[in-house]
């Protein structure tokens, strides 16, 4: 199991504009063999963003898991995964210049999943 946390913060000032923003990203990874081939990965973020000067929030979470199986001496594997689990739908990004401060919506590609069967020749 891997904890991390991110911390980013980014200052703009103009003559007569000036800005903070942060963002806190906490993360977690696991990676679990449960039982006699059968494992399980999963990954998942928090990112809280916000700008106090401006009153602008927003957070955005994304969640993805592995779960596979593959039995001791078999050349069969098979594995389902899910990509954004939690469906989030848009992230944040921020950009600044001497004239020109902008915050920007980027769509994600929704929640889906994947079914795989592997045989290893």
């Amino acid at each position: 199991m891997d904890l991390k946390y991110e911390w980013n913060q980014n200052f703009h000032q103009s003559a007569t504009i000036k800005n903070t923003f942060n963002t806190h990203s906490p993360s977690i990874e696991i990676d679990l063999d449960i039982w006699k081939g059968l494992k399980l990965n999963a990954d998942y973020t928090c990112n809280a963003y916000f700008n106090q000067q401006a009153g602008a929030k927003s957070e955005f979470e994304f969640l993805n898991a592995f779960l596979s199986y593959q039995g001791k001496s078999s050349p069969w594997e098979f594995r389902l995964t899910g990509w954004n689990i939690l469906d989030t739908r848009s992230i944040r990004r921020d950009s600044f210049s001497e004239n020109l401060i902008g915050t920007y919506a980027y769509l994600v590609q929704p929640r889906y999943g994947l079914f795989t069967v592997k045989w290893d020749i």
